[in-house]
């Protein structure tokens, strides 16, 4: 892999960024302009010193379970620079979770890009306020 060297890189390096589960449902009648409902969570282990596994689930539904979609999202994450364990946690909880929101945004609308409906696009989020909380329904 070719990298470009700067001052301006982050501590933070992602390593392995994978779905473990991805969950499709739709009834046979038409779906589109329906109203739909999110739920996201969030949780961040720090496996040692230097690396973290945080994990990413979403759920988008509407009330009388037309369409649901689920989707379970891990990475891995390396910090290279020698940080105390507060300012640790504190990029594991939001910098990476910065980082792998465009992967699933992008995955929720590839899979939704379907015949016989509209594709979900789901709207940019403020990623401080998701990781003020344990669960978000949004």
């Amino acid at each position: 892999m070719n990298e470009i060297k700067t001052n301006l890189a982050s501590g933070l390096k992602l390593k392995r960024l994978l779905f473990k589960d991805l969950d499709f449902t739709r009834v046979e009648s038409e779906i589109d302009n329906v109203e739909l409902q999110m739920k996201i969570s969030k949780d961040a282990e720090l496996l040692s010193d230097s690396d973290c596994k945080v994990t990413l689930k979403i759920l988008i539904y509407t009330e009388n379970k037309s369409i649901t979609i689920g989707a379970t999202m891990i990475g891995f994450f390396e910090i290279k620079d020698k940080v105390d364990s507060a300012f640790a946690r504190h990029i594991m909880e939001t910098n990476t979770i910065a980082i792998m929101f465009p992967y699933l945004r992008s995955q929720i609308s590839l899979i939704t890009t379907q015949p016989d409906m509209s594709p979900i696009i789901i709207p940019a989020l403020n990623i401080n306020k998701l990781t003020k909380s344990d669960d978000t329904d949004l």
